[in-house]
Order: structure tokens, then C-alpha cells, then sequence
């Protein structure tokens, strides 16, 4: 945190404890209740004295959009989101607003923890029209925000009282799918290497895998990542379809015999993969199947096919598949192919 915003809130402690002791101050009522949200009436002179517009060290606005209020409900507090304030007439005599609020989540009375309550999202219990709405506490935004387990990583600070970490959880995050959006220039890069930082940093063991096309990581990640690109990305042989094969082993060769090597071919990847199966159902395996071979096994599969010919002048096809085949085994460096793969062939 930066030196400067730490003496200013050092300085005006004094504020904060004030509003820690003075939790109870209504600044409003529920007048409407759905299941997605409700809907407040609120004393806009409250809100404006409440939220010393005057200064600029005020730490909890409640008049503010996006600020977290809270509503006494039977079990606890349930916690809401302000969406938008309307005037509610042009009389300014009446000095009242409605304020639409998001239900943020439900937080239980718990003592005997370091923020003395415990915050689940969701609603458990709705409040009833009439109830009133109070401001928050420091202690409550560190309940709903801090780090209350293992399980929880750092990633920065709440705003806008920058005193509060906040935090995030694990389980909860990777658990589904999520998205990081915002428009050019705003920090996703930025946010995506943090967050993925934080939990390197919180499961070392963990296995992450990054689609860089941009190679906006490289540098992030320097420290603890293994970078692949086209320089020294190698694939194993046995992971293209027949397809590469065709284009690995026969290449743009179009003359008449063209065909049977390409039917040679099949047959050879398809036994291959029916030798070197472990527990694969036979019956789904086809020449697309990536099954791992040895390149030795087509030499033998090629010269048994040989063996079986009775005209030297069919032998051609068999034999231009078979240097092809040799030029791969004596190429160690190939980029098609991981050293470990070749060190599977004798």
C-alpha cells in the first residue's frame, strides 16, 4: 500500500472508530422486496451528512453508487448493493430518494472469529417492507472481503477505504467458468498474470496451462513457467491424424502409386494402433486415434506386407514409405517430434 495512503488513514483513524461505534444509524426503510432485489426509501439529508461530501477522506458513503449496505434480518444481517438513487419528487422540501439495491449476500454473527461474522453469498432470509437500512462497518467489509481461511489467496485492497484486503476464493473461483472484461487499457492483462500468480503462489504443485497467441505472459511468468512457441514446441508423431501422416510420410508426391501408399499407410497406422493398445476398446480405435508407436513397428509391418508380394514391380510403394520412414529415424532433431518420443524407438 502506498506510504502516502497509509498516513492519511493513520491520521483519521479517529473517524473510523466513530463510525465503528455508531453502527445503528438508520438512513432509510424498505419499502418494496423481490427475489432479486429491493427497493429503499432513504433521507437524502442523511445520506449527504453521512457521506461528508465535504472531504475528501470520507471512507464509507452510503449515498454512493456500489456501496454495501446492510439490512437486519432474523439471522444476521443481509448485505445489498446500491444500483441506482431517484429523487422521489421535485419537492425538495420532503428531501427523500428511492434506492434500488442487489442483493449481495448473508452474513451470521460469529464471535469468535477475526471479523466476527461469517459471509456466504446468496440470500437466506429476505427482509420484510418496513425494516430498516444501516451503513457499514469496517468490520463488516472485512468480513465480507477478508481472508477468513486457508483457502483464500490476496489479490488487493477494497475500495474505496483501501484498508481492507481483499481477497479471493480459491474453490469458489475455479470451481466455474469466469470471465475478466473490460474495455482496451483498463488492467484485464494485468488482472489475469495477478490472478494467476496468486495461486502459483498458493498451490505450487497446481497445473496451469495459458493460450498466449499475443505473448503478452512471457515476462510475467518468466520465474515460474516453461514457455513453449514455434522455436521449441515439439509434437509426438503418433498425435497427428492421418492427414499429417499422409503429409509427413508421403508428402505432395502425386504419382500413379500415390494411392496404394496411402492405403499402405492406413493399414500400417491402424495395426499400430490396435499393437500398442492398453485398455482402449478395439473397436473405436481408427487410424485418427492418437495411440503412441514406434516407428520400428512400421518398419516390421512394411517388410511383412513385402514378404507377401509376389511382384517385384508392387514392391515400390513399399519401399518409398520405408526410406521415408529410415530419413525420420536418423532426423533425432525433428520438430514434430519430442526427444522422449524418440527415444522410444530402439
Amino acid at each position: 500500500m502506498d506510504k502516502q495512503v497509509l498516513k492519511n488513514h493513520e491520521s483519521d483513524m479517529s473517524t473510523i472508530e466513530l463510525r465503528e461505534v455508531e453502527p445503528t444509524r438508520e438512513i432509510g426503510k424498505i419499502i418494496e422486496v423481490s427475489g432479486n432485489g429491493a427497493k429503499a426509501i432513504c433521507n437524502l439529508g442523511v445520506l449527504r451528512e453521512m457521506s461528508n461530501m465535504d472531504s475528501e477522506d470520507a471512507e464509507f458513503s452510503p449515498g454512493q453508487i456500489g456501496t454495501i449496505l446492510k439490512i437486519k434480518v432474523s439471522k444476521g444481517y443481509l448485505f445489498v448493493t446500491v444500483r441506482d438513487i431517484i429523487s422521489q419528487n421535485n419537492d425538495t422540501r420532503f428531501e427523500q430518494a428511492i434506492m434500488t439495491l442487489d442483493y449481495l449476500g448473508h452474513g451470521i454473527r460469529a464471535p469468535y472469529t477475526e471479523s466476527g461474522m461469517i459471509f456466504e453469498r446468496g440470500v437466506t432470509d429476505f427482509p420484510l417492507p418496513g425494516q430498516p437500512i444501516f451503513p457499514v462497518s469496517l468490520r463488516d467489509i472485512e468480513g465480507i472481503f477478508g481472508d477468513n481461511d486457508n483457502n483464500h489467496f490476496h489479490l488487493g485492497h477494497v475500495y474505496p477505504q483501501y484498508l481492507t484486503p481483499a481477497s479471493i476464493n480459491i474453490d469458489a473461483l475455479l470451481g466455474k467458468h469466469f470471465a475478466i472484461l473490460g474495455s482496451t487499457g483498463t488492467g484485464k492483462s494485468c488482472t489475469v498474470a495477478l490472478l494467476i500468480r496468486r495461486m502459483v503462489e498458493r498451490l505450487p504443485h497446481a497445473h496451469i496451462i495459458m493460450l498466449d497467441p499475443h505473448n503478452e505472459y512471457e515476462s510475467a511468468f518468466s520465474d515460474c513457467a516453461q514457455h513453449f512457441d514455434i522455436n521449441n514446441l515439439r509434437l509426438p508423431y503418433w498425435m497427428m491424424n492421418f492427414e499429417e501422416h499422409i503429409e509427413m510420410f508421403i508428402g505432395a508426391y502425386h504419382g500413379n502409386d500415390r494411392m496404394i501408399e496411402i492405403d499402405v499407410l492406413r493399414r500400417c497406422i491402424y495395426e499400430a494402433g490396435l499393437s500398442n493398445n492398453e485398455g482402449y476398446p478395439p473397436e473405436r480405435i481408427t487410424v485418427d486415434t492418437p495411440i503412441p508407436y514406434k516407428l520400428s513397428f512400421v518398419m516390421r509391418f512394411l517388410d511383412e506386407e513385402m514378404g507377401k508380394l509376389d511382384n517385384p514391380e508392387t514392391l515400390t510403394p513399399y519401399l518409398r514409405l520405408k526410406n521415408k520412414v529410415e530419413e525420420l529415424r536418423r532426423i533425432r532433431a525433428s520438430p514434430l517430434c519430442f526427444l522422449a518420443c524418440w527415444s522410444m524407438i530402439p
